[in-house]
């Protein structure tokens, strides 16, 4: 990893930068570039004082290229939290009480209604069964710790959201991944719920479940009977109705495709 430079030798926070720098002491190397100034601008003439890396060439931020930088900075850093708290919680080291962190609202569900301000949450206890073996019966969900600890990313970046038919308030997020039995795995986000973390209770997004959807076919109709579909991905669409034992994509063809088709009637704060 580049070495990160700072004014006086002060940890800072860093945001990645192909370009080279020159350090405290006129040596050329690669470094990361620091948090950008407020405004989002960064010119490269930094000084001691105020924690800047010290720049061969200017380089002017908009405030569009900070926003986008920032966010998957935040993006990245709320997988990696999410999947070491899994980790506590599998080997039971997790605090008992709290709601376990996935990370923030990703923007394709603020964009069909969810509250963006609001932080997302869930259970030690769906982690553990989410990913003991499969059993109908306990509800038990057989997915694999690496799909678990994906699923910040992959609800980010989903194949299809709708409103849940059978949770008040809820929508159904479908993912690109599939269990042993190539059913696709979907996550019931809660809009506006309310969670324990660090002892204080806090409105959030609750994850709900997270678990291979079984008859998908079936699920796929009564959502369109229904009027219950929001976002529909093309072709992560057409390659999960590949995978699976049912071809749907082709109940889908009246839609549009990568746009949101409608808000969510669940009740959240827009």
């Amino acid at each position: 990893m580049p070495q990160k430079i700072g004014g006086g030798g002060r940890p800072l926070p860093y945001e990645k930068s192909d370009g080279r720098y020159i350090d405290g002491v006129g040596k050329s190397q690669d470094v990361w570039m620091p948090k950008m100034v407020k405004g989002g601008l960064y010119d490269g003439a930094g000084s001691e004082d105020d924690g800047h890396c010290f720049s061969t060439q200017r380089r002017v931020y908009t405030q569009a290229e900070e926003k986008q930088s920032k966010k998957n900075a935040l993006n990245a850093l709320s997988e990696r939290t999410f999947s070491t708290q899994v980790d506590d919680v599998i080997k039971g080291k997790f605090p008992r009480g709290n709601a376990v962190y996935v990370g923030v609202t990703p923007k394709i569900l603020q964009d069909v209604g969810l509250n963006g301000e609001l932080p997302m949450l869930t259970t030690a206890k769906h982690i553990k069964k989410a990913v003991l073996p499969k059993d109908e019966k306990l509800h038990n969900h057989g997915l694999t710790v690496e799909q678990l600890k994906s699923i910040p990313r992959k609800i980010s970046h989903p194949v299809m959201i709708m409103d849940s038919l059978t949770e008040a308030n809820s929508v159904v997020i479908v993912t690109n991944m599939i269990d042993c039995n190539d059913d696709p795995i979907v996550v019931v986000v809660k809009a506006d719920g309310k969670g324990m973390y660090n002892n204080v209770e806090t409105k959030a997004n609750f994850m709900l479940s997270y678990y291979p959807k079984a008859n998908f076919h079936n699920f796929i109709e009564k959502n369109i009977k229904t009027n219950s579909i929001l976002f529909i991905d093309k072709e992560k669409s057409r390659k999960l109705s590949n995978q699976t034992k049912v071809q749907f994509f082709g109940k889908l063809v009246n839609y549009d495709f990568d746009i949101i088709i409608r808000k969510s009637n669940a009740f959240v704060n827009i």
